[in-house]
């Protein structure tokens, strides 16, 4: 009997003791598995975080290169409607610049405006000698006459103001000529090179010079008068 009860009871413990390996097993898989579906779901979570991420960032370059590419069309057809307004202005200059060329054609009048011109120069100047600068196929036109015409005109206006006895002695500059007129087929660089007509004048030394040219004149008159120039043009 002894021998059945101590079998007895070692057959007790030994079904204790599988049966809390059992448990315990159960217990660490329902822990393993616990642990498995957190990282899971940590890892699901840094997953969607990052896909999140990536499509908040890739919504923002979206954004970006739109606005860049908004910004470069505005910008693209600004410049084009800046260059078409500045076709208009060039087209204007050089259409008067063409009708200024065929002022040269009536000698008459040609040699009337260029004693004024003449004389407009030597009044700002103010030198007791002077040098008129010509373009070389003006010369017939602008001839000692005219000089002396311009000289007799200066005195009288520096009379009228007050200013007698002041005289100037004024001569062709035989050394340096104007630009020759632009040729009618001539390109923008060539006309850029010639001369419309009119006169610079100089001090005997040549140091000091007025541009009383049509070109500079023209281009005197389109920088004054931009703004009115602007409103025409666009306006129409």
């Amino acid at each position: 009997m002894e021998d059945a009860d101590a079998q007895r009871q070692i057959d007790q413990m030994v079904a204790f003791i599988i049966n809390e390996a059992k448990d315990k097993a159960a217990e660490i898989e329902a822990k393993s598995q616990e642990d498995f579906n957190v990282e899971k779901l940590k890892a699901l979570q840094s997953m969607k975080e990052k896909i999140r991420q990536n499509y908040r960032k890739k919504a923002k370059d979206l954004e970006t290169n739109r606005a860049i590419a908004q910004s470069a069309a505005i910008n693209k057809a600004r410049l084009k409607k800046i260059a078409a307004r500045q076709m208009k202005i060039n087209d204007a200059v050089k259409t008067a610049s063409k009708s200024l060329q065929e002022l040269g054609k009536d000698q008459s009048k040609y040699s009337r405006l260029c004693c004024e011109l003449i004389v407009q120069c030597m009044l700002r100047l103010m030198e007791p000698h002077v040098l008129v600068r010509i373009r070389k196929q003006d010369e017939n036109v602008v001839t000692n006459d005219i000089l002396k015409a311009a000289q007799q005109k200066y005195s009288a206006i520096l009379e009228n103001a007050g200013i007698k006895g002041q005289t100037v002695k004024a001569e062709l500059d035989k050394e340096f000529y104007l630009p020759p007129a632009p040729a009618s087929n001539a390109d923008d660089a060539s006309a850029a090179a010639s001369c419309t007509g009119g006169v610079v004048v100089t001090s005997a030394d040549r140091k000091i010079k007025c541009d009383n040219t049509f070109d500079s004149r023209l281009q005197l008159v389109v920088q004054q008068k931009l703004p009115e120039i602007r409103k025409v043009l666009y306006e129409n």
